[in-house]
């Protein structure tokens, strides 16, 4: 066999890791979709009236969850537990399907005629601005407006 074919080949290690590597950045979003999901289940809220700890049958009690959650209630938890902490309105307007909706066709911009929308917002929202769509659905509009008013008190 030639010797420089043998050292370009990845090692199985070397192969391990990259598909660790590509897991990691396909899973990505899972952290986000959790956080978003605990704000719209109220867990902050829950978790700072119970005065900053809850077990996680009480936060399933305080949630008016059905018990049969309180597996799923644990692991999303423990995500949340190691992927930090986040503003709850920005999590919510940034997490919004009106925002995420674009990257689902982000191939489909790029592809798309010279003449089409400019941005993948635009397309994914039939060629609408993002102002446009926030004025036009009054949910969006208003999480949107939290969201800024949280950031700029971060900020």
């Amino acid at each position: 066999m030639d010797a420089n074919r043998d050292s370009s080949l990845a090692t199985g290690d070397e192969l391990l890791q990259a598909q660790a590597e590509l897991w990691n950045h396909v899973f990505a979003y899972t952290k986000s979709m959790s956080l978003r999901c605990a704000v719209e289940l109220g867990i902050p809220d829950a978790v700072h009236r119970r005065g900053g700890s809850i077990t996680v049958l009480d936060l399933v009690a305080e949630l008016s969850l059905p018990p049969s959650r309180t597996p799923y209630l644990r692991r999303l938890m423990r995500l949340l537990a190691h992927a930090g902490q986040g503003l709850s309105p920005f999590a919510l307007a940034m997490l919004h399907p009106i925002v995420v909706s674009p990257s689902m066709s982000l191939a489909a911009w790029f592809r798309a005629a010279d003449d089409a929308a400019r941005v993948p917002f635009a397309t994914a929202h039939g060629g609408r601005e993002f102002y446009a769509v926030a004025k036009e659905n009054p949910e969006f509009g208003a999480a949107f407006n939290d969201a800024m008013a949280c950031d700029g008190r971060f900020v």
